[in-house]
């Protein structure tokens, strides 16, 4: 059994519908509710929030399977309430489809430092020209802050071309380097990649980035998006849309997280 809890609470973000409540919160299985705050997320007991006006909604969901992975997308995923609210909607829907690969911005956990050679070789071995590989250089306060402000876990994305290179934007410009530059235990790294992709649609795509080396790095581009992050600012229905590394990875249905390292 799967459920969520709606009640009202005095964040002015969120104002309150027919029912008199303004939040929805997920029910985890030991009895902790995840629901929005302001422009992120928070928890609190359950016991907190059956204490005032509040209606539980159960949702009966045969499969253990299914049970779990709704479980994993709402307790395992760094979420932004786009994302999960998008879970609400699916949840509701009663298509549970979503939910089958569950974790879209994985919360990372420690690795440790015996582990990191070990796990950098099966990471490299899974990486197939057309994945996408996400990088967050703990080091690196560029890396954080994007990562902060965009409440996620990636700040960087780039392209597998093959022969173990990536194509990437950054300081430099458009380049094509070695995957060996992220062979540091700084970078938290994944691997995403597209689902049921053909090989000849990736050659085209490796292609066109290709086209693209040598090009200048958008700074303009990057401190817009971070300034309409910080202020919470969405873009009108008809405007181009600049996506950071996590909008892609929350958003998009094509890609599946293979790895994380």
């Amino acid at each position: 059994m799967v459920r969520l809890v709606t009640f009202r609470d005095l964040d002015p973000w969120y104002k309150p519908d027919e029912t008199g409540f303004n939040k929805v919160g997920y029910v985890t299985a030991d009895d902790n509710v995840i629901f929005p705050l302001m422009r992120g997320m928070t928890q609190k007991p359950l016991r907190k929030i059956t204490s005032r006006k509040h209606e539980l909604l159960a949702f009966s969901i045969d499969s253990t399977r299914e049970s779990e992975n709704v479980e994993a997308f709402f307790t395992k995923n760094k979420l932004n309430s786009n994302l999960f609210f998008r879970g609400v909607k699916e949840l509701h829907s009663g298509d549970l489809s979503f939910f089958q690969r569950p974790i879209r911005l994985p919360l990372l956990e420690p690795l440790p430092p015996h582990e990191y050679e070990e796990r950098w070789q099966q990471f490299i071995a899974k990486l197939v020209p057309g994945d996408l590989l996400f990088a967050y250089n703990t080091k690196n306060l560029i890396s954080r802050v994007i990562k902060l402000v965009d409440n996620g876990t990636w700040s960087h994305v780039a392209l597998c071309t093959g022969h173990g290179l990536v194509c990437e934007s950054g300081k430099a410009g458009v380049l094509e380097r070695g995957v060996e530059a992220y062979h540091s235990p700084s970078y938290r790294l994944g691997i995403y990649r597209p689902n049921n992709m053909p090989p000849e649609t990736r050659e085209k795509i490796i292609a066109i980035a290709r086209t693209q080396i040598g090009g200048s790095y958008n700074y303009f581009g990057v401190l817009r998006l971070g300034a309409m992050k910080l202020l919470g600012i969405t873009r009108k229905n008809n405007a181009p849309r600049n996506l950071s590394p996590n909008d892609i990875a929350r958003e998009s249905d094509k890609l599946a997280l293979i790895c994380v390292l």
